[in-house]
């Protein structure tokens, strides 16, 4: 499918009609409510509804979908080409990285900073998110790295360039009335029964520890 007509597509919903975006993209009506026939062959269904005197259109909720998907692939396609053009430019452009909420400031001054040193062209936006953002801003293109504190959904679909084992930190005030300062280590036996509070980007994989813990003690 030629993409000026997914461009197309969406000028005639954010017109408001067919008229309106014929005039803004400078195509002839007859031209773009033939694309708009294509589309719907295409698809199989019909994509929006012409209101009476043809001034006006509403979305089916095929439509909707396309909408939201044409606008994806538009993207998609202008973020290629300006890649494209920063590639040939040398090493300049735009990194999108998503991180685990709270791990900016680490990775900033131990990664990014002597990686600008090196290459001072290029610019960098970072997004801390929770894991499930994670996955759909790198699935989307919205990001092209990810750094992660716990396991990314839909993980067979990345390629993981770097891991490594961290430990879970357990902190508690030293007056707890809960837990007794006299341990080198918590256990998780010693957390049964207390109340917890667990960052997003860690309690899956808690939970998980703690599950697989249960299990191998019934064994």
């Amino acid at each position: 499918m030629d993409i000026e007509y997914y461009r197309n597509f969406i000028a005639i919903v954010e017109a408001g009609s067919i008229s309106a975006a014929a005039k803004q993209i400078a195509i002839a009506q007859p031209a773009l409510s033939n694309q708009l026939k294509v589309l719907q062959k295409r698809f199989g269904t019909q994509l929006l509804h012409v209101r009476r005197g043809g001034h006006s259109i509403e979305l089916t909720d095929a439509g909707c979908i396309l909408y939201n998907k044409a606008k994806y692939i538009c993207s998609a396609e202008n973020s290629a080409l300006k890649e494209i053009v920063d590639c040939q430019a040398g090493f300049s452009g735009t990194l999108r990285i998503s991180l685990s909420p709270s791990m900016s400031i680490n990775f900033i001054k131990n990664f990014l900073s002597d990686f600008y040193r090196e290459f001072p062209h290029i610019n960098y936006e970072l997004y801390e998110v929770p894991i499930d953002e994670q996955t759909q801003q790198l699935l989307e293109g919205k990001t092209e790295i990810g750094i992660a504190n716990a396991p990314l959904k839909q993980s067979k679909r990345f390629e993981t360039l770097f891991s490594r084992k961290e430990r879970l930190v357990a902190l508690f005030h030293k007056d707890s009335p809960y837990l007794k300062n006299d341990k080198p280590n918590i256990l998780l036996d010693d957390l049964e029964d207390i109340p917890l509070c667990l960052s997003r980007g860690c309690s899956e994989l808690f939970f998980l520890c703690a599950r697989i813990h249960t299990f191998s003690r019934r064994l």
